[in-house]
């Protein structure tokens, strides 16, 4: 059995003594405002709480009416609080057309000093292709699928589920590109001499 598959044994086994999951450290997003691009956009994810873990597992869900944009990938990794740990990091699961995301990242137990909970915990490409200025989309790390939570296995032996800030965890919304604003108003200004200069 690997590494892997013994931590997730152990964690599921604390989990059924302890009868429930305590809550570890909290999950806030950064912005919420993504571009009105067609492509792959980062979304951070951050957490804060300091406590030290050996793995951790993150499970992302979009939901909303209309199109959806479409989870692409999930790092733990590049730029996270496990980054320079040594870190064994699962393939990325994408399901439901790409609404729902999952993936896992493990350290050496026995490492001296661990990671801890103070930092960039993942980051996600959110594909917002088709997506319209103004639209709307929820992200959310709990209840994912058929009720998945995002947690992590701390340095005590414990298993722990994430508090995740606000419900249904985040709501993104698309924003019109800095360019295209810069453009209209360009446009705008032409315009108006074009028309002052046609009145004179």
């Amino acid at each position: 059995m690997n590494r892997k598959a013994l931590l997730l044994a152990a964690a599921a086994s604390l989990l059924a003594a302890a009868g429930q999951a305590a809550n570890a450290a909290t999950i806030t997003f950064g912005s919420t405002s993504l571009a009105d691009i067609d492509g792959n956009q980062a979304v951070q994810v951050f957490v804060a709480g300091g406590e030290a873990v050996t793995a951790a597992s993150l499970n992302a869900q979009l939901s909303g009416s209309g199109t959806l944009p479409k989870i692409t990938a999930v790092d733990l990794v590049t730029g996270t609080v496990f980054a320079g740990f040594s870190p064994t990091q699962s393939p990325v699961q994408l399901q439901s057309n790409g609404t729902i995301g999952s993936r896992s990242v493990d350290v050496d137990p026995f490492a001296d000093p661990l990671p801890t909970l103070t930092g960039v915990l993942a980051t996600l490409q959110i594909d917002t292709t088709g997506l319209n200025p103004g639209d709307t989309f929820n992200l959310r790390l709990t209840n994912v699928g058929a009720g998945n939570n995002s947690t992590v296995f701390t340095a005590g032996g414990t298993f722990e589920e994430f508090a995740v800030s606000g419900a249904p965890n985040a709501t993104f919304t698309v924003v019109p590109e800095p360019g295209t604003i810069g453009l209209a108003g360009v446009t705008a200004a032409v315009g108006l001499l074009a028309r002052r200069r046609r009145v004179a």
